[in-house]
């Protein structure tokens, strides 16, 4: 059995690494540590048990499919959210009975034969309530792909008034715009960390909630440190806050190609034995996360697919002021560490 803490660091340590590398200052971007780790544990149970390449990716990753699966049975408990995986293969005949048998028993699923490009991406919209509607646009020498879908949709414990929402300014890195900006005024779960002021929204009917970071610095690199372990797991007070948030809805795709081999991850995109479960050795060509989220008075609704193309009343305090009227980070949280991070920066 596993623990809290071993579920959450996993996730947790990974957005932390991936905020080094992935451009979350440029524009507003949206990233789901958790679908990304999904989707290359299916990957290494497609391989041959000692390939050389998922040895590396295990490695370099710290990547434990036990406790992804841990993490994906739990999540998967939550009724706001809807967990999905798939593998489609070009030969579905060279599926071993052993590998069909265990995605069944694992993820619910049975690899499908890939047709076409419409089959992919309806299969998206399906998993993701719409949010999704096209992932690939081509399967031209696809041999296999691996897909992990998550859509989340859940209402605020407490909801924002919409009537107390107004027009402010927010101020991005290098310019201001106008956003319709939500507010609240009650007792919160608050941190103040050296470099950020942390709030958690929980959600209702669920064990999720939002976290949110504002840093304390207007620098870039300022905000990009400040997306690390220790604000993601803060030390919380309930206090009474002033609370802003600005009302968002947020489209990301990312390759993440080049993510992974910065993090040392490079032999997958030459050869990954598969001969076992697949009969083929393939390499992966792409590895594709689109994710939408969007954030209003009622609640928060998110969905991200990652694809792998393989080829061949107490005494009265002073309330706390947490306006977020410059970049700050919008993440998605269980006790099982990071679902969705998103950069909020325009």
């Amino acid at each position: 059995m596993q623990t809290i803490n071993e579920t959450s660091s996993i996730l947790n340590n990974h957005t932390q690494d991936i905020a080094k590398i992935i451009d979350f200052t440029s524009n507003s971007t949206c990233y789901s540590p958790f679908s990304l780790l999904h989707v290359l544990s299916i990957l290494t149970k497609c391989a041959n048990y000692n390939d050389d390449a998922i040895i590396e990716l295990v490695t370099q990753l710290k990547l434990n499919f036990t406790l992804i699966l841990s993490i994906f049975r739990q999540i998967s408990s939550e009724s706001s959210i809807q967990l999905a995986s798939n593998v489609f293969i070009s030969d579905i005949a060279s599926i071993s009975p052993d590998f069909e048998q265990f995605m069944k028993r694992l993820f619910n699923t049975a690899p499908e034969k890939l047709n076409s490009v419409d089959q992919v991406n309806k299969w998206c919209a399906k998993q993701t309530n719409g949010k999704i509607a096209e992932i690939v646009d081509s399967i031209m020498g696809v041999e296999a792909l691996l897909v992990s879908a998550i859509h989340f949709k859940a209402a605020w414990a407490y909801e924002f008034d919409p009537k107390r929402t107004m027009t402010k300014q927010f101020n991005s890195f290098t310019s201001h715009s106008s956003v319709q900006m939500m507010q609240m005024t009650r007792r919160l779960d608050y941190a103040q960390t050296p470099s950020a002021q942390i709030i958690r929204l929980p959600y209702k009917d669920s064990t999720l909630s939002a976290l949110i970071i504002l840093p304390n610095s207007t620098s870039k690199s300022d905000f990009v440190s400040s997306l690390c372990v220790s604000n993601l797991q803060p030390v919380y007070t309930t206090s009474n806050v002033n609370f802003e948030l600005p009302k968002f809805k947020i489209s990301s795709t990312i390759n993440l190609v080049g993510t992974l081999k910065r993090l040392h991850v490079s032999h997958i995109f030459n050869k990954v034995n598969c001969s076992e479960n697949l009969q083929k050795e393939l390499k992966i060509s792409e590895i594709i996360q689109k994710t939408e989220i969007e954030t209003n008075e009622r609640g928060t609704e998110a969905a991200t697919v990652s694809v792998v193309k393989m080829m061949k009343g107490a005494s009265r305090e002073e309330a706390k002021r947490v306006i977020c009227d410059r970049p700050f980070y919008f993440a998605v949280c269980g006790q099982q560490g990071v679902i969705f991070v998103t950069s909020v920066v325009e």
